[in-house]
């Protein structure tokens, strides 16, 4: 009779193997045996990062699907993991308690998770529409680092921040990260810029959330967000009757207008929009002469996103040919400055990004007033005059 226990002894290894942290080619060093914690990872429309809880560390992977490789972080509570000690340059001790921030987007959504004591350095004051942080700013307690183009390398290194977050560009590394490598301040790169969707975009604030410890308060307010989002969009989902839309003016001779896939598009398409390029499959932006958004725009019935002009007159001023467009004929153009700092910066690129449902229920207003009663007030646009 043949025994059971050996049958017993390979289940029981089977269903722990299952539950291992997997590794990629950048993480041969880590042990075989650290397992999962919670395999649902909490992230369900962002592509651009993917997170493992395991058992000494949460890990952190941020894909190049153009290189087909990736970048991980190891973030650990207490003292550094043994199967991380190949992988110092990424592993960072959590909850960190000073951090710059140099995009206004990433210190926003720090802001409103409740990590603002965290922030120790930002990219540039001129962009923030938030008092708290100019205050903090003019007392000292909050370095400017990069008032230029350039990141100001001796005022980064001698802050020392636990970590930095940059806006990370595709194949291309920013030139100070070999002197940020030197002095062992971790840089993380975010590529939040790249998701298709204004859901998947906000839902970074988990990310930024697992470096300071406020992973229950950023779940918490991306469930808002979300609900918000998706009770306005329904209100649009079955109306027939959508105007056609039109974005941005031409910077000099191109005329850059939103992809068909891009999160604007998407945008127009929840508010109950007609976008003009809907049929378009890349992301991003696309260039175009004037010629060309005048064959498909000029009878566009609504004008959004018009870019430095603030009145019908800037539009004018900037080229003659736009009164030939029927939006601005008809006054039927909006545009996001309803709000906006000292110095003519408007919190729609500042928070707008991770409060998509804010700038739904302004579209929505725009394209469809009849709904008013089940909407808000704008948040970021005023009808140009």
């Amino acid at each position: 009779m043949i025994s059971k226990k050996p049958l017993l002894l390979f289940l029981i290894v089977l269903v722990i193997s299952l539950w291992q942290c997997q590794s990629s080619g950048e993480e041969t060093a880590l042990s075989k045996t650290q397992l999962i914690l919670k395999p649902d990872s909490g992230i369900y429309y962002a592509k651009g990062f993917s997170v493992e809880y395991c058992a000494t560390y949460t890990h952190i992977t941020i894909p190049d699907a153009k290189t087909k490789s990736s970048v991980s972080y190891f973030l650990y509570n207490d003292s550094l993991p043994a199967a991380l000690n190949h992988q110092v340059l990424h592993a960072i001790k959590v909850p960190c308690r000073s951090v710059a921030s140099l995009s206004s987007i990433y210190t926003a959504m720090l802001q409103a998770i409740g990590s603002s004591e965290c922030i120790k350095g930002i990219d540039n004051a001129d962009y923030s529409n938030s008092k708290e942080l100019l205050q903090n700013v003019n007392d000292g307690k909050i370095l400017e680092l990069s008032k230029g183009p350039e990141l100001d390398i001796e005022k980064t290194i001698n802050l020392h921040p636990d970590v930095v977050f940059a806006f990370g560009m595709v194949n291309e590394e920013p030139a100070y990260k070999k002197w940020l490598n030197q002095q062992h301040i971790p840089l993380v790169l975010a590529h939040d810029h790249l998701e298709k969707s204004p859901l998947a975009r906000a839902e970074w604030i988990k990310f930024f959330a697992l470096f300071t410890g406020k992973r229950t308060t950023a779940d918490s307010l991306f469930k808002t967000i979300e609900y918000n989002y998706k009770r306005i969009s329904a209100l649009t989902a079955n109306i027939p009757a959508r105007p056609t839309v039109l974005c941005e003016l031409k910077y000099g001779d191109v005329w850059y207008v939103p992809a068909g896939k891009s999160s604007v598009a998407q945008l127009i398409q929840d508010a109950g929009g007609n976008y003009i390029w809907k049929q378009d499959t890349s992301a991003g932006s696309l260039p175009l002469s004037f010629e060309e958004v005048y064959q498909k725009a000029h009878q566009a019935n609504i004008w959004l996103n018009t870019s430095s002009a603030s009145s019908i007159s800037d539009i004018l001023k900037q080229d003659k040919r736009y009164a030939q467009f029927d939006a601005l004929k008809n006054k039927a153009v909006y545009h996001y400055i309803k709000h906006q700092n000292a110095l003519g910066y408007s919190p729609y690129w500042e928070t707008g990004i991770l409060y998509p449902d804010r700038i739904l229920n302004d579209l929505t207003l725009i394209f469809h007033p009849e709904l008013n009663d089940s909407l808000k007030d704008f948040y970021y646009y005023k009808k140009l005059e």
